[in-house]
């Protein structure tokens, strides 16, 4: 993982360097008609984020998936994995907090991986690589120059050993070496860089959002004396029946003074008794309304 600490100024979706082949990202998954509306997860958990990632020609791609908790949080990175599967690249990004996520898909030729291929393939072919190596040499010495400290030092070194290799294979050896890839791949020029067209949200909720069981409580009939009202105390003496049955969620019925106007009584009966106490949805009596606790 990586923090953007200066988020790379990206074109929209189609827009590239004049004469330079684009870079397509023609779909980032999952979404939601289209980013219109925020997904769901729960907090702790993974999201899988997928792109479909194209560009003319044989150059090797890179991508990364950027993400941040809104409204400011820092930008940081994933980087994505090709699986060969119709240009789809996929990974993974952590859902550690609770809030809104955003998140995108950028990709970019990685220039220093084509080299590599283009040399590899033309050495295995047999075929003369004299002007290949002068182009890798620029290249790493062009990362050297961006790289900082040791990582700078160590670019330059292979810089020298790739113009004093001998042939094809013997630079071969030297370009496969995993380390100088991932220094290269680093710091080399984005200069095609493009980002999805429109950034996507997740929303990060708690364990509880993905399911709960609820228990609808009237607080008023939780008493033990017939026909009085209860309180607030005496219907918390009833939650640990209502946990014991498997409920984990309360929902509570109103508690303002319930209206008298054609209430009703028993069993939805049209005419109320002496004594019925009626719907507790029914708003305001002498004792107040809606804003009103039942006394």
């Amino acid at each position: 993982m990586a923090t953007l600490a200066n988020r790379s100024t990206a074109p929209d979706l189609g827009h590239s360097p004049a004469g330079a082949a684009r870079v397509i990202i023609a779909e980032v998954r999952p979404h939601l008609n289209c980013g219109r509306y925020a997904i769901k997860r729960i907090v702790g958990e993974r999201l899988l984020v997928a792109a479909d990632i194209l560009k003319e020609g044989h150059d090797t791609l890179a991508a990364e998936v950027r993400y941040r908790l809104l409204p400011n949080g820092a930008w940081q990175s994933e980087p994505m994995t090709y699986s060969y599967n119709e240009d789809e690249w996929s990974a993974t990004i952590p859902l550690d907090t609770i809030g809104m996520v955003e998140y995108t898909v950028a990709a970019w030729t990685d220039r220093f991986a084509s080299w590599a291929e283009e040399l590899r393939r033309k050495v295995g072919a047999g075929v003369t690589v004299t002007s290949e190596l002068l182009e890798g040499e620029a290249l790493v010495r062009a990362c050297a120059a961006r790289a900082t400290g040791a990582d700078a030092a160590r670019l330059a070194d292979y810089a020298d050993r790739l113009h004093a290799a001998e042939d094809g294979p013997a630079a071969v050896g030297i370009v496969l070496m995993p380390e100088l890839a991932t220094l290269a791949s680093a710091v080399e020029a984005r200069d095609d860089l493009t980002e999805y067209a429109r950034p996507l949200r997740v929303k990060v909720d708690r364990e509880r959002a993905r399911f709960g069981a609820w228990y609808e409580l009237f607080p008023r009939s939780q008493g033990k004396v017939p026909g009085k009202a209860a309180t607030f105390n005496e219907a918390i003496d009833r939650l640990p029946a209502v946990r014991a049955m498997g409920f984990d969620v309360l929902y509570l019925t109103p508690i303002h003074p319930i209206g008298v106007t054609n209430r009703k009584g028993r069993n939805n009966t049209l005419v109320a008794a002496p004594g019925d106490p009626g719907s507790p949805w029914a708003v305001g009596n002498e004792h107040g309304g809606h804003d009103a606790v039942n006394p």
